[in-house]
């Protein structure tokens, strides 16, 4: 019989894997399906190239399986993720130093028309005109849905300074769409 592993707590699921080999499968499984999905998206936003993206991708999950398999504390399970995978990401560019644009993320938003599309781009092309200080933190938390204190861990931040930035970058977004978003109503 099959066990539904959805209804335990990742605390809960972690104890299995280390606990429990004929389970571990199972159990790490289902935190995969719980996060992957942010993990991936993340990947490709950051990388802005599937292949590489994927390698990461398979990367964190790799570190993640060998951590909690030996000395993993209770944390918050995707903010650990998404960290392990910005810095995966962030050690590839200083080492390749290769930048790729924006706008060639996939974020997964269905675009019913040309007109769709057209603002889909314009957004995307505006948010990489922001400062990196106030992009991170403004997709990490618009786009990922992470909290304010899980993106001040990630960022090194208090939870105040990720709060700003994330307004400031709404702020900025608006004053520089806001020309577009005119004439887009017309």
């Amino acid at each position: 019989m099959s066990q539904d592993y959805s209804t335990y707590s990742d605390y809960e699921l972690i104890e299995i894997i280390r606990n429990s080999p004929k389970e571990a499968g199972l159990a790490f499984a289902e935190i995969y399906k719980r996060y992957s999905t942010d993990v991936n998206a993340y990947c490709k936003f950051m990388m802005r190239d599937k292949q590489k993206a994927e390698d990461i991708f398979q990367e964190v999950f790799l570190r993640f399986y060998r951590k909690i398999t030996s000395d993993f504390e209770n944390i918050n399970i995707k903010a650990y993720l998404i960290k392990s995978t910005r810095n995966l990401c962030l050690n590839y560019f200083y080492r390749q130093k290769d930048f790729i644009p924006l706008e060639n993320v996939d974020f997964g938003i269905t675009q019913q028309n040309y007109e769709e599309k057209e603002l889909f781009d314009v957004v995307i092309k505006t948010i990489n005109l922001l400062d990196e200080k106030y992009r991170e933190p403004f997709v990490l938390r618009e786009i990922e849905g992470l909290s304010y204190s899980e993106i001040a861990d990630l960022c090194n931040l208090t939870v105040t300074n990720a709060k700003t930035r994330v307004k400031r970058a709404r702020e900025k977004l608006i004053e520089l769409l806001e020309p577009f978003l005119k004439d887009y109503a017309k």
